[in-house]
């Protein structure tokens, strides 16, 4: 490229300054003043040097030049000169542009254009075969625009498509990772319960090697726990049945956080500047999947208000248990994400939680200002 904008540079740099001088050339003799027209190549040819990076002010510069040794000289010059010059000019504008720019160098071309054409003697002389080659000129200028505008038309969807590409493999990761921390939350609540089955049951034959009346209960606690432990388990095969090509996911090994573990989770969010009021209303038990659902759901909420609600924000969380449903609902009154803050990854990661215990999520900005997400969570069994 560096190479190719040098050569232009030189060549209608020669060009011009051989027919100032000798009057050799591929072309007319440039005519006017000859000291004038020696410094011609300062608009029409060292331009050339940032057509890629200046394309504007490289059109503006080249278009000036003709205009101005036409103007002159009272004859509009032609040659390959011009013919190179100006149409590197036309075309980098388009090429190199955004589109406003490039409608304005467009606008720049037209009237240089004419201007220029109106020097012309060979057009003014009316031959229609000087007419036919003024117009070819003018087309040409107009082809080559049209050529840059295609070629960044083009660039742009390609770019745009490997943005839109890069977004949803980042939404796809994201979705992935959300997948893994389910699995590692059903993989604890398993354990859990097949712990409690394995404990109640050596129990269990404990009491009957005794002669204990008290096995009914005993055994009532292994099938509780047991069908909590098969539910949990069908649960977890959904997770990982959703993509048979994610990697396995190890087991964790901290316990898994549930409504308990909120405040914790709120003073952090107001130790880093966020006001966060928590309402729990919640006078059941919750299932254990539900159960860190509910902690998982608020600490992606609230890990979005610190990202996107902006300073001196404040934020309502606020959980109830009524009627075989959990209800959570997070409020802020930020200035809300933007278009590509990355927002709709954890959203989908929500999702996928919520869908998979049968409820249902809700989120969205305010007109005034401020976003909002809600989570319905049935608390039926699941056998």
């Amino acid at each position: 490229m560096l190479v190719a904008d040098v050569l232009a540079v030189v060549v209608v740099t020669a060009i011009v300054e051989a027919l100032v001088w000798s009057g050799a050339g591929p072309g007319d003799p440039i005519t006017g003043p000859r000291a004038a027209a020696a410094l011609l190549p300062l608009l029409l040819a060292v331009p050339l040097w940032w057509r890629r990076h200046r394309p504007l002010a490289c059109c503006a510069a080249v278009m000036a030049g003709m205009v101005a040794q036409a103007l002159i000289s009272g004859h509009a010059a032609e040659g390959l000169e011009m013919i190179i010059a100006a149409g590197l000019a036309s075309f980098s504008v388009a090429a190199y542009s955004g589109r406003r720019r490039a409608v304005i160098g467009l606008g720049i071309i037209v009237v240089g254009y004419a201007a220029w054409a109106a020097q012309d003697r060979n057009i003014r002389s009316g031959r229609s075969a000087e007419l036919w080659a003024g117009s070819f000129f003018g087309l040409y200028l107009l082809a080559v625009w049209l050529v840059g505008a295609v070629l960044q038309a083009r660039r742009e969807a390609l770019t745009a498509a490997a943005r839109a590409a890069a977004i949803e493999r980042e939404a796809d990761r994201a979705v992935v990772e959300e997948r893994a921390r389910i699995a590692r939350d059903l993989h604890d609540i398993v354990s859990h319960n097949l712990s409690v089955v394995v404990v109640q049951a050596a129990g269990g034959r404990a009491l009957a090697d005794r002669g204990a009346v008290d096995t009914a209960a005993t055994l009532e606690k292994i099938e509780t726990s047991g069908r909590e432990a098969l539910a949990e388990m069908r649960r977890l095969l959904g997770v990982l049945r959703t993509d048979d090509n994610a990697a396995p996911v190890a087991p964790a090994l901290t316990p898994t956080p549930g409504i308990a573990d909120l405040e914790p989770l709120v003073a952090n969010v107001r130790s880093a500047g966020v006001a966060v009021d928590l309402t729990v209303v919640a006078d059941a038990v919750l299932p254990p999947a539900v159960d860190v659902s509910v902690f998982r759901i608020v600490q992606e909420a609230l890990t979005n208000v610190l990202k996107h609600a902006g300073p001196r924000a404040t934020a309502d969380v606020q959980v109830h248990v009524a009627d075989q449903q959990v209800t959570v609902a997070v409020t802020d009154n930020g200035a809300g994400p933007g278009a590509e803050s990355g927002l709709g990854h954890g959203l989908r990661g929500m999702r996928e939680r919520v869908v998979l215990l049968g409820g249902d999520l809700l989120a969205g900005g305010h007109p005034g200002g401020g976003f909002s997400v809600t989570a319905r969570l049935p608390l039926e069994a699941h056998p």
